[in-house]
Order: C-alpha cells, then structure tokens, then sequence
C-alpha cells in the first residue's frame, strides 16, 4: 500500500510472508477474486493535503489483506501483478476458507488478526518500522474495508502523527509517549461503523518507537519528515523523544493533542543539533556532587556537571545520559551526551519547583551512576549553639520544595504544601532519593492499597525481577508521584528489592528500596548492602563529616553528624532545650475515629530572628523480610500520625537521619532499638545494620480537650533505626 502525501511514498507492502492457504499467482481452480479500493474522500482527509486538495492511498506490488464473509473465517487475499500504484485492484483468495463471499477485509494481513462478527480484533505495534521515501512503514497502518457497490473499500481507522526534525549527524531513535493513554496495543475496529476506528484494549504500550534501521541522516535545514500511526483520541501528555549518536532530545505537549482518524497531525518539530558544554552553566564547578541545586527563579538554562562521583572518581564506560523521572512532566529535557568529548548538557523548565534524577549508562542500558537534581529556592539558617558551636542548616528537608517561613504561613499551609515540604526518604548511607507521602490527610499507621506505584492496578502483590513477593502498598497511593520515562528493562519504576550486593553495586539500583534477604528464619534484616560498616574508623564508611561518594546532599552540604544535629534540641546548653510546637494540631481528623486520633503538618520554633519548620513526613519503613514475606518493608507509615494509643516511641512522625564519628559496634549495639540478634555473638548479620537518627514526636494529652496537644521536643539520637528504613536528611553547611 502506498501513501501519497504531496509525493508517492511506499507505505505498506508485504513481500516475505506466503500465502498459506493457496499458491496465489494468477486466477485457478478454488480461487476467488474480489476488487478492493482505497478511499478518497476530500472533506475526510487521511493526510496533509496534496497540490490538487485531495489524499490518496495506493495499493504497491505484493500488498497482502485479509477477507471474510458472513462466518469468522478469515483468507489471505494477494494483490494480482499489475494494480500496484493504483488505488484499485483485484485480490485473489482462497473461495474454501470464504464461503458465501466477502464481506469484510482488513490490511495488514497477520495471523494475529481475527473478524468475529462484525469486529475486527488487530495489533498496532508498537515498534512501527520505517522506510526511507515514506511517511510510515511497512505493515503498520491499520486498515478497514468492508463491502460497498461491489467492491471492498478501504479506510485509515487510526491516525497519523507527523514529526519533522533537523539537526546534525545520523538520527537514531525516535519515541512517542504518553503518560496516561495507550499508543498501541491489541483492539478492535468495529467494521460496520460509519468511520471504522482502531481502539486499544489490551496489551497496551504507552510508548512506540520507529525502527529507523541505520538511521537517518539530519540536516540543519531540510527537514526530515517520519510518522506515528496512532489511535485517534485526545492526548494531554505526550512527550517526543528524538535521538542522534550525541545527544536525546526531549520535548513536551505544552497542550492537548486532538487525533483524528484518518487525519495526520504535525507535532512540534524537533532540532537535535549539539550544545556547547561550554555555553552552559557548570553546576559542578565548586564540587562534584550526587545533588545539584538549582533555583527555579532562572529562566530556562543550560546546564552541565562532571560525571564523577563526590570525591572525584570519574565515571567510565558512559554511552548515554538519560532522565530516569521528574516530579512533573517536562521539567529537565534536552538532555545531549556527547560521546566525542564525554560531555552533556540539559536544559531545565524555567519558573518551576521540581525534582528529577538523571543517570549515566553504559551500552546495555545499564545505570553506572544517577544525579538529583533539586530545583527550589533555599536559604541558610545559622545555630549559635554555644558550647556546641556554632552551625548553618539548610532550612528545609533535602528534596522540599516548600517550606513555611512564619507562623502565620504555617495555618494557611495546604496538604500541598505540607507534601512539598517534606521532602524524599534515603536509606541510611544511600545517595538515591524515594518519594515521600502523598497526602498528611487521615494516615492510617501503615496504609496499603492494591496498586502497584508506578500505576498498575494489581490486585494482591507483584513479584519483583529477583523472584521475591512485593506487598501491595509499598510505593502505592501513599507515596506521590513522579513521572518515569523510558522504559529500560531494570528501571520501570519504584520496587522493593532483595539483592545481596555491595553499596558500590547499588548505585545500579537507584529506584530500588532494598532489603537485603538474610536467608535466616525470623531474622530482622536491616542492612541495604553487604557491606561492613562499623564506624567511620573503618575509613569507608558512606556518610561522614568528610564528605563520601554516598553522600547525597548539595554541593557545599553534606549530612549532620550528630553533635551537629543537637543544634536543632537546645538554645545554648543542653539544659535549655527548643521547645516546638505543633502546627494545625486539629487541622485533620480521621475519618475512623474522630476522639482519638489526630493529624499535623510538622513542629516548629520561633526565636523572632530564626525561624525553624521540621514536618511530621514519617519515615519508609523497613520492616520484616523473613523466608515468608516482605511484611510492611517499604511502606509510608507515621505521617502526621498521633495518637494517645501509642506510645512516643511508636510515632516515629519526623525523623531526620544523623551518625556519630565516635561510635563503635559496641556503642550502636548498647543503644535503644538495636535487635539482639543482629549482635554477632549471637546471629551473624553482615554490616553495621543501625545508624542513629533524631526523632521527633507528639503526643495527645491524656484527658485533656480535643484538639490540646503537648509541646515536643526533637529527641536525643540515642535510638537507632535500620539502615534500610527511609528518613528525610536535613543538609548542613560544610565550613
């Protein structure tokens, strides 16, 4: 078949695959023919109108269809020599398989194509193939005929995408993607209708890629034309994938996308030409970090960094750079790796707050190394602590996008706002960030719902790509979104793991929660790698006060130890502490229990001069992972939780990750929380499976009116947590 679009361009033609049913090369015995034309119709066009105002679709030599009659049996029917380029021609079929004569056909023939009834069931693939001189490739336009004045005519029942693209050297990929619609898939045609219509409904891929073969080669003038067959619809959020061997370009649908069947739509054309590295902004210029801030008031800009870890190592083997999720669509795009110098270059919104996570992979796809990048306004605040000295915080959670600057901004606060506030979760000594709550509103103590996170609905738990059960809820509602783009085979969203790996092998793993399987029955296990951490005397130790390769804090910032972190507990001395209050105490009430429990955005102080928010943003737990199952590992729990059921140790609602340089195995083993099996006088469990945080808790008063809650303090780091749960990281000053 070919289409005519202001030229002649082969379209669909199937020369490799035999008829099965007969050896069709002229008219024979038990042979039938029937004449099949393509539609023309000037007021519903297929595609961009020709000099004459009309569009053509032409049958090419070989072309093969499908036919049926008035029973679900379908033939193989070839175009007779001679009718190609020409919009009518005779098909020759086998009369046994079609008894009582057509009354239906359907192009491209496949054995996976069926008519039952009146409906067509066809697959619109998602790898669509493309041929040089044409719009579209074989075998890929999904068409309809049905029988009308004798004849079987033909019509588009999907749509067509258009994208032009310019730029320098070969084109290599080119992707179309949405978010929330299928592009391809198993569907059906309803072949009686007026204007048949592919529409998926199964099997459904929400990208589609052209297989351009060797590739194209660009120019910065002449576009290049190529095209999507597409299910007519509305699309509102697409994204345009274009690729060179220097560099994946992005681009997003700033608005709805109306596709029509049998209409081709021209997208937003594409230039992939190769930025300067050196005509963008070096983030990495003061330091090599694993987080790079930067601020959302600037205009859309071109930035760059080394790709080398925190203590310099550069990173080898790369063969691309590509954007593994963003908090919303379109927020870093551009992104250009070039391979002649090991240089990259993206470009970032402009005017928004976000996060996102860029990551460095070799030729298999593989991640050797990831980056966040945090955009949100962010100020210093500096702790005169006396006889502690004196220290400068960051004045929100690593990863907040928002926090309240007073008191009064603290009761307009919306769910919103408190979620943007409390930034991501990182497993103790982990670079790699994970979503935090979704809501503040009626947590429950540890919610589940059956969703996978990344947005398949599932019914019971998933099995993860190491063979272990992953319980519904572990990155389900609770946790917000984040928007994931190409679909690599390792890294199709957030997933609870179990892999027995050293913490440099991790960093492969970067949307991975992982609990480490312990392969002992009842054990509690709570390390995320194999590795031996006792304490910073082992010099390897991932987060310290000299700033590690693990340490996932700004450039200039790194974790609070955690004499440090006692500047956020007392004024002056250890016998003058900060008292917090709690904010919106009565804002939201559980829906379940109205006189009991009670939920609120966070704690704060207010010295007139400084002002300090800390939010109850509840910590991932790590939880069980004994030979039957994950239990609550991974799940959101304690998120503006309170409750006079439980006691303060159970209302873990802000916790803030911090270390000691001076402890030992021994001290870590004394203090409150550290499991007696994990002593290796008893079990042997692999590392330093605790690590120290600060907690801060808040109570209901016993007996007291609704809605009076007791002043809290942040606690004294001498509980510990799992080095597997996840707790918010408030960066501090390096000076």
């Amino acid at each position: 078949m070919t289409l005519l679009c202001a030229a002649l361009l082969s379209c669909a033609k199937e020369t490799e695959m035999q008829p099965t049913d007969a050896a069709i090369v002229a008219p024979g015995q038990g042979l039938s023919s029937v004449s099949a034309g393509i539609e023309a119709d000037e007021d519903v066009k297929n595609s961009l109108e020709d000099a004459d105002g009309k569009r053509y679709l032409l049958w090419s030599e070989g072309d093969i269809i499908g036919v049926s009659g008035n029973t679900s049996g379908v033939a193989r029917a070839s175009l007779e020599t001679g009718f190609g380029g020409k919009a009518s021609g005779t098909f020759w079929y086998n009369s046994e398989i079609v008894t009582g004569g057509v009354k239906y056909g359907f192009y491209p023939y496949s054995d996976k194509a069926y008519v039952n009834g009146n409906t067509l069931t066809a697959v619109l693939p998602d790898i669509q193939p493309w041929k040089e001189g044409s719009l579209i490739g074989d075998d890929v336009l999904v068409m309809a005929g049905r029988m009308s004045g004798g004849k079987l005519v033909f019509t588009n029942a999907c749509s067509l995408v258009k994208v032009q693209l310019t730029g320098t050297g070969r084109l290599l990929d080119v992707r179309l993607r949405s978010i929330s619609k299928p592009l391809a898939g198993t569907g059906t045609v309803d072949l009686s209708a007026s204007v048949p219509q592919f529409r998926v409904t199964s099997d459904e891929k929400y990208e589609i890629r052209l297989d351009l073969g060797d590739g194209i080669t660009l120019s910065e003038t002449e576009p290049v034309s190529v095209c999507f067959a597409v299910p007519a619809g509305t699309y509102d959020d697409l994204i345009l994938y274009a690729g060179n061997q220097y560099c994946v370009m992005q681009t997003n649908a700033s608005a709805s996308h109306v596709f029509t069947v049998r209409h081709i739509t021209p997208m937003k054309s594409l230039a992939l030409s190769v930025p300067k590295a050196s005509d963008a902004v070096n983030l990495s210029r003061e330091g090599t970090s694993n987080c790079y801030l930067i601020d959302p008031s600037a205009p859309s800009s071109l930035y760059t960094f080394r790709l080398a870890k925190v203590r310099g190592t550069e990173i080898t083997g790369v063969a691309a750079m590509d954007c593994l999720w963003e908090t919303s669509v379109g927020l870093v795009k551009d992104i250009c790796y070039n391979k002649s110098d090991g240089r990259f270059t993206f470009r970032t919104a402009g005017g928004r707050s976000g996060n996102a996570l860029l990551a460095a992979m070799d030729g298999d796809g593989k991640v050797l190394w990831s980056w966040h990048i945090w955009i949100s306004e962010t100020a210093d605040q500096k702790r005169d602590v006396g006889e502690y000295g004196s220290y400068t915080f960051m004045d929100r959670n690593l990863g907040a996008t928002y926090t309240p600057k007073s008191k009064a901004e603290i009761y307009t606060m919306t769910d919103e706002d408190a979620v943007n506030s409390a930034g991501f979760q990182y497993q103790w000594g982990r670079k790699d960030p994970f979503p935090g709550a979704s809501t503040f509103d009626a947590r429950t103590r540890f919610p589940v719902s059956n969703g996978k996170y990344e947005g398949g609905a599932v019914t019971a738990g998933y099995t993860n790509k190491d063979g272990f059960d992953i319980p519904t809820g572990a990155f389900s509602a609770n946790s917000y979104q984040v928007v994931f783009h190409k679909f690599y085979p390792d890294y199709q969203g957030w997933e609870l793991r179990n892999m027995f790996k050293l913490q440099a092998e991790m960093a492969a793993w970067p949307l991975s929660f992982n609990k480490v399987f312990q392969n002992q029955s009842a054990t509690y296990a709570s390390s995320w790698a194999n590795n031996t951490w006792a304490t910073s005397t082992v010099g390897n130790i991932p987060w310290s006060v000299t700033k590690a390769d693990g340490d996932p804090c700004p450039v200039g910032y790194r974790v609070p130890c955690r004499k440090e972190m006692l500047a956020l507990r007392y004024k002056t001395s250890t016998s003058d502490n900060i008292t917090y209050s709690h904010s919106q105490p009565n804002r939201y009430k559980s829906l379940y229990d109205e006189t009991q429990h009670y939920f609120s955005d966070g704690g704060y102080c207010d010295f007139g001069d400084y002002f300090l928010f800390i939010p109850f943003a509840g910590i991932r737990t790590s939880g069980y992972n004994t030979a039957n199952g994950n239990g609550w590992a991974g799940v959101m729990a304690f998120v503006g939780n309170y409750s006079n059921n439980y006691s303060a140790s159970d209302c873990a609602t802000a916790s803030l990750w911090t270390f000691d340089p001076d402890d030992t195995p021994d001290v870590l083993y004394g203090l409150y929380g550290f499991q007696n099996w994990c002593k290796p006088d008893t079990h042997v469990a692999t590392g330093n499976v605790y690590q120290r945080y600060f907690v801060m808790c808040g109570q209901f008063n016993n007996g007291a009116t609704a809605g009076s809650w007791q002043n809290g303090n942040l606690y004294d780091p001498n509980k510990v947590h799992a080095l597997s749960c996840g707790s918010n990281v408030r960066c501090i000053k390096i000076e």
